[in-house]
C-alpha cells in the first residue's frame, strides 16, 4: 500500500495494530487487511470499492506496456466528469 506521505506506522497506529501486520500486507504474506477495509477506506478517504479496485489493478499493471501504464495513470488523475467524457467517447468508436 503506497501512498505518498503515509507511512506504514501511521496506518498501523490508526488501526491499532502492529507495523509488522501492515508490512505483511505489502509483502502479500497476509490478507488480514480485508478485516480492516472499512477503517482503511475512512483513513484514506476513499470507498471500500476503491481499495479493492486498486488492489486488483495493481495485480494487472505489471502486464501492461509502458504506454498503457501511462494512459492508465493519466486517466486516474482525471476528474469524474472527464472520465465520463472519455468513457462516452470510447463507446462511440
Amino acid at each position: 500500500m503506497q501512498v505518498k506521505g503515509v507511512r506504514q506506522a501511521d496506518i498501523a497506529r490508526y488501526l491499532g495494530i502492529s507495523k509488522n501486520a501492515v508490512t505483511q500486507w505489502k509483502t502479500h504474506a497476509s490478507k488480514s487487511y480485508m478485516d480492516y477495509l472499512e477503517q482503511l477506506a475512512v483513513f484514506f478517504d476513499v470507498s471500500v470499492e476503491d481499495i479493492l479496485h486498486t488492489n486488483k489493478d495493481n495485480l494487472y499493471e505489471s502486464h501492461l506496456s509502458l504506454d498503457e501504464q501511462q494512459i492508465l495513470q493519466d486517466y486516474r488523475s482525471l476528474s469524474k466528469e472527464k472520465k465520463d467524457a472519455i468513457r462516452h467517447l470510447l463507446s462511440t468508436i
